[in-house]
């Protein structure tokens, strides 16, 4: 394969990623650079990088756990992009994104511990499978849910 075709093939994977940043950034009004800061910045916090990796490695049998698979790697997307516009829509919130994502964390930090109960019980488990990221996934939405309650 040409290197240059290789490049924009392997460019493309971080394209995804641009997604979400771009509607949090319609949604909020903020521009897209400050966005990918709270989104990324919120990624490491919760450690949503490590728990998409998990997902990824998922072993796969048939199409019903392949679609599974992709739906929860979409729905933890969406939970990104939700607690990311919360953050960025907190009233007010320190106007520095660090301060901002450290304060909505704080203020969430009952469902924020829950998350991270559930990150230490997938890391120590021997086996997972996918009804354990069914259930993690749903952990993830209620504290995502709970960024959304106070900034209605």
């Amino acid at each position: 394969m040409p290197e240059l075709l290789a490049r924009m093939v392997a460019g493309t994977t971080h394209l995804y990623t641009l997604l979400p940043i771009i509607e949090a950034s319609d949604v909020t009004g903020q521009n897209a650079a400050d966005v990918a800061k709270a989104y990324f910045a919120l990624g490491s916090a919760l450690d949503i990088t490590w728990y998409l990796q998990q997902i990824s490695s998922l072993p796969v049998e048939n199409n019903w756990q392949a679609l599974a698979r992709e739906a929860f790697r979409d729905d933890v997307d969406w939970q990104q992009r939700a607690i990311t516009v919360s953050v960025l829509q907190m009233a007010d919130g320190p106007s520095e994104i660090d301060a901002r994502l450290a304060l909505w964390l704080e203020q969430h930090s009952l469902m924020v511990e829950r998350w991270r109960a559930m990150l230490v019980e997938l890391r120590a488990a021997s086996g997972t499978d996918y009804a354990m990221y069914a259930v993690a996934n749903r952990e993830l939405l209620d504290l995502a849910m709970s960024g959304q309650a106070l900034t209605v």
